[in-house]
This record gives structure tokens, C-alpha cells and sequence, in this order.
């Protein structure tokens, strides 16, 4: 199976724009993050953020 740059490069350059934007935006997240919502959109568990 061959692959070309031409057909993986979008491919790639949308998973690296996700990384960066993440790295970006990381600074303002909240403590906790909710990561697992009830029925009616309360948390239920939250993780809590390793940044010091």
C-alpha cells in the first residue's frame, strides 16, 4: 500500500493544529474538568488538573 504526501499531509497538519490549539488554550482550563455528565448535565466524576 503506497501513500502519498500529497493525500496525508491535511491529515497530519489537522492532528498537529489539534495539539497546538489544545497547548494554547490549556492556560485557561479550570481546576476540575467535568468528565463524565448525568442525564440531566451534572458531573458526576471530575479530573482534576495536574498543573501546579
Amino acid at each position: 500500500m503506497r501513500t502519498h504526501l500529497r493525500t496525508e499531509l491535511p491529515q497530519w497538519v489537522l492532528i498537529a493544529a489539534m495539539f497546538v490549539l489544545g497547548a494554547v488554550v490549556w492556560p485557561s482550563a479550570p481546576d476540575q474538568i467535568p468528565v463524565i455528565g448525568g442525564l440531566k448535565g451534572s458531573p458526576i466524576v471530575t479530573a482534576a488538573s495536574s498543573r501546579a
